[in-house]
């Protein structure tokens, strides 16, 4: 089986966990944007990994969750996920948004926020993401990942930040699920004991890095120093570990479900 995961900080624990319980001795390993592995996934390339939830929600036909797997969600702040804007949420009536290309889930949770939520009209302009310059042509801008956890650990005076998980937790009392791990469907039809098998060493993962959080933290402390956009301090990816859940119960497959719901007319357009 060949299994991907983000490149980002929000994989590290897995990433820490297939390392420890030496998955390369059974599985093809790969790491990528989540705009890659979609795209991967989508073409055969691998058979398991993590994609946004709107990748999923569009390509139902040809990738299913994986069975008793596994999500990117979080039950209030999640601190990698902003709006992040030169005035009050409310005064963006008609304002430029500029929206993450590297995001299809965020973006749209933060356009239903926007729009159903707060009732104002934005206009949106996809660009590439990078916050400085993204405000340089637009009143507030919507960033995920490891640039986006940077700002929160720098929280800078002069810009408003909402954090998408926790309006999206407090407008519809669920988690909010930013990604779930997905099996190709022709993939687990042809060779489902070897996804069973595949899905246990990542359970396995998830459960070693659980009982070993200090030395994910280290992983991530190190990953963290080599990253160009600069260093997050250990404090806040001590914080951040503590907002992720990997879990996919039952509420997080309602959150799913709400989520799709909200969203269909968008997806319609």
């Amino acid at each position: 089986m060949r299994l991907g995961n983000f490149s980002f900080l929000n994989c590290v624990p897995v990433r820490w966990g297939l390392a420890y319980n030496n998955a390369h001795e059974k599985l093809e390993l790969t790491s990528g944007t989540p705009t890659s592995l979609a795209a991967d996934l989508l073409a055969g390339r691998i058979d398991i990994g993590p994609v946004s939830l709107v990748e999923y929600l569009q390509n139902t036909d040809s990738l299913e969750l994986l069975p008793g797997g596994f999500s990117i969600s979080s039950h209030g702040p999640i601190l990698s996920c902003h709006l992040v804007s030169k005035t009050e949420s409310a005064g963006l009536d008609g304002a430029i948004v500029a929206l993450s290309n590297g995001s299809r889930t965020t973006t749209l949770m933060a356009q239903l926020l926007l729009e159903d939520l707060m009732g104002v009209e934005p206009i949106y302009r996809s660009a590439p993401q990078h916050l400085s310059r993204m405000l340089a042509a637009a009143d507030a801008a919507v960033i995920i990942g490891d640039e986006a956890l940077q700002l929160y650990d720098a929280r800078p005076d002069d810009l408003q930040i909402l954090d998408i998980g926790e309006a999206w937790h407090r407008w519809t009392g669920l988690p909010t699920v930013f990604a779930v791990w997905v099996v190709r469907r022709e993939v687990r039809s042809d060779n489902s004991g070897q996804v069973s098998a595949a899905t246990e060493i990542l359970r396995d993962a998830f459960e070693q890095a659980a009982a070993h959080p200090e030395s994910v933290l280290d992983e991530a402390c190190a990953e963290s120093a080599l990253n160009p956009i600069g260093k997050i301090s250990e404090q806040t990816l001590r914080e951040y570990y503590k907002t992720i859940d990997y879990a996919l119960g039952e509420q997080q497959l309602a959150a799913i479900s709400e989520f799709a719901h909200r969203a269909r007319e968008r997806f319609e357009r």
